[in-house]
């Protein structure tokens, strides 16, 4: 009897520990998801508008998202990817600095790429799977 109960914890613990595993990386991603695309879109418009100041400080803000989050997100995420979002957020940071537009726009274009390939690898959808 005492076995049974025993059993039934365990597996009711088990699949809490499932649960948590499919949920919480999810949300974190999703978050630094929304936050870094946010930056990016707000980065994209500045330097369409020739304000590079204001587009390297977005530039900046993502990178630093970015390192603060990539230990958390290496946990469960392939590193390569999450290395080239580091790497194309360091470019389009670069680019801001230098003036250079229509690099700048490419960077950050291609770091939204980035970002989008980061979010898809943990979100599921039926397109995906196919």
């Amino acid at each position: 009897m005492k076995f049974i109960i025993i059993q039934r914890i365990c597996t009711v613990l088990f699949i809490l520990i499932l649960l948590a595993l499919f949920i919480f990386p999810s949300g974190y991603i999703q978050s630094i998801y929304e936050q870094a695309s946010a930056y990016v879109s707000s980065a994209i418009g500045a330097a369409q508008n020739d304000d590079m100041p204001l587009a390297g400080q977005y530039a900046a803000d993502i990178v630093e998202l970015l390192n603060t989050g990539s230990n958390k997100i290496k946990r469960f995420i392939n590193h390569s990817v999450v290395n080239e979002a580091m790497s194309e957020a360091v470019l389009a940071q670069k680019m801001c600095l230098l003036d250079d537009k229509n690099a700048a726009v490419a960077a950050l274009i291609a770091l939204q790429s980035a970002l989008d390939a980061l979010y898809e690898i943990e979100h599921f959808k039926s397109n995906t799977l196919l």
